[in-house]
């Protein structure tokens, strides 16, 4: 005779028997109320969602540019050269120092070091 039978069922004790045949019944009538209820209810919004103030609040864009605002450009106009002076002369002057004076530059323990907060961390550890 083969090691299994062919014709072998997963129920195998009357108590088995009794809980697939009520199953079989109830997740179908469970399913059928489920949808029924689903296709039946209404679906429900809160009121005060519909408002002009709640519609604008949820439209506005995610940022703002705000003119006149305090800050360092209430200071005045700055020239070309001034930007030029104050944001990439740190980077740019860094760079130089490393062709001239060569890696010690780029010495990332240096807090003087103006390349620190201008080159990567995957440049500045070689």
């Amino acid at each position: 005779m083969s090691e299994h039978e062919e014709h072998s069922s997963f129920i195998k004790t009357p108590q088995q028997l009794i809980v697939v045949v009520l199953l079989s019944f109830l997740v179908p009538i469970i399913g059928i109320v489920l949808l029924v209820n689903l296709v039946l209810s209404k679906p429900s919004a809160d009121p005060s969602a519909l408002a002009p103030e709640a519609v604008a609040k949820r439209l506005q864009p995610v940022g703002r540019v705000e003119f006149g605002a305090a800050g360092a450009a209430a200071s005045g106009p700055r020239s070309g050269e001034d930007i030029v002076k104050s944001a990439c002369a740190a980077c740019h002057q860094a760079y130089r120092d490393v062709r001239v004076r060569g890696r010690a530059a780029l010495d990332p323990t240096d807090p003087a070091n103006k390349a620190n907060r201008c080159l990567p961390r995957s440049n500045t550890a070689r």
